[in-house]
């Protein structure tokens, strides 16, 4: 995927790919976290507004019960509307990030359709609607396959209907993502605090609207909350808000990546128990509370929750300092286990202002370069095959002076010089007083 943002708070021009690692650094206000945002909301509203036009093909499909598409057909369907979708993102981005209007009056965000291209893994598939109908996609070659199966013979299914599903069905046949989840630097907080923000965000509704609450359905309930919060942080309170939920489910995922859940109870040393709903964090010493637990644990645990119950391949998960809270042993394995991600089919975008986080992805994609002679250093230093990452899946960029500048990524990795300059002034300031002590 790639990207052209246009005065986006400090970005004045900025053109990023995203890899299946992305890495953004620099120094504070200088854009990396509206990068990131701005590239995840734009993934997320997309897939939450799918309008673009298939009405021609489901008068086909509810006329015949049967559809052939040509893949090519379908991308060129999906480019035009991700295309057609850019100003209608612009034009929400200040509801989505809860600023006035004029803050985004010169915005223009461009997405890159031509890199959209067929997904090559696509399989078979079947989507439904609610019992009434299903419609089953085969895949040969070049074509779709679409068969229209009816589960209710008491109600009639309208071509509008199997539209919505057609669209969803479109996405998916294409590289784009299916899902994005983004962690925000307030998620600490929310960890901590999500059962009295939660009254707080109904509270709040009052000042939004005069309605009598009681009478509201709970999607206008919604809609007033998300008008509240920025988006990111409001879906953060709601999925704290909504872990009972998941309780019971386990992602696709982590069913098929097993290895990947145990990083986090690695960092940490110890896991996370959920009981009726609510989160505990569990040690040889005992059990926990999260009032009583460290940030580190509160800092982990909605990226604990993506890997365990909601990840599945061709997700984008944004996490905004990383870092926050751990030791620099903890954000070691922590860009393991991103590096990991990546390598299983998640796009991991990240914003830090970690030199540990940065020089470890550095070490995993110098071990990549060396193939069966780093064999030794690698059973040395316990790292594992699906750790090391290929330098070209990689990239990093520096927020600076309106813009996202690319680092280079190489065999031995990337070198950051906003990281390098800080350690060696403070090397020589320290070696300045060492030789007049």
């Amino acid at each position: 995927m790639k990207f052209k943002l246009e005065n986006i708070g400090p970005l004045k021009s900025a053109d990023f790919e995203i890899g299946n690692l992305t890495v953004i650094c620099g120094k504070n206000n200088t854009g990396k976290t509206y990068a990131a945002y701005t590239a995840g909301l734009f993934v997320k509203f997309f897939l939450e507004n799918l309008t673009f036009d298939v009405s021609s093909f489901a008068e086909v499909l509810v006329k015949n019960g049967k559809l052939e598409i040509g893949k090519q057909q379908i991308l060129k369907v999906v480019r035009k509307a991700i295309k057609d979708f850019e100003p209608f993102y612009v034009e929400n981005m200040p509801k989505l990030f809860q600023a006035n209007k004029s803050f985004f009056e010169k915005s223009k965000v461009t997405f890159d359709s031509d890199c959209i291209s067929i997904d090559k893994k696509f399989k078979s598939s079947v989507f439904k609607r609610k019992g009434k109908f299903q419609i089953e996609f085969n895949v040969n070659k070049d074509v779709v396959f679409a068969e229209l199966v009816e589960l209710d013979v008491e109600s009639s299914t309208n071509a509008h209907q199997v539209a919505a599903i057609l669209r969803r069905m479109f996405v998916s046949v294409v590289d784009f993502p299916a899902q994005c989840e983004i962690l925000s630097t307030e998620r600490v907080g929310i960890a901590q605090l999500y059962k009295e923000l939660n009254p707080a965000l109904h509270a709040a509704m009052e000042h939004v609207d005069d309605s009598n609450i009681e009478s509201l359905s709970d999607e206008d309930r919604l809609k007033h909350i998300i008008n509240f919060f920025p988006r990111v942080i409001f879906e953060n309170i709601t999925r704290m808000n909504m872990i009972s939920e998941f309780q019971n489910l386990e992602s696709t995922f982590a069913d098929e990546n097993s290895s990947v859940i145990d990083y986090i109870g690695d960092i940490l040393n110890g896991n996370y128990v959920l009981e009726d709903g609510v989160p505990y964090f569990s040690t040889k010493s005992g059990r926990f509370r999260f009032n009583m637990a460290s940030s580190s644990v509160r800092s982990l645990f909605l990226l604990d929750h993506f890997v365990k119950h909601v990840a599945k391949t061709k997700s984008v998960l944004i996490i905004d300092e990383p870092e926050l809270n751990l030791h620099p042993d903890a954000q070691r394995i922590l860009a393991r286990l991103l590096s990991t991600l990546a390598n299983r089919g998640i796009k991991v975008i990240i914003s830090t202002h970690s030199d540990y986080i940065l020089k470890e992805i550095n070490i995993l994609m110098a071990l990549h370069s060396l193939e069966d002679s780093g064999e030794v250093i690698k059973k040395k230093y316990n790292y594992t095959d699906h750790e090391i990452i290929d330098h070209r899946n990689v990239k990093v960029y520096i927020a600076e002076n309106g813009s996202l500048n690319e680092v280079e990524t190489g065999l031995f990795g990337a070198e950051v010089r906003s990281f390098d300059d800080s350690i060696h002034k403070m090397n020589e300031i320290y070696n300045a007083i060492a030789l007049v002590m």
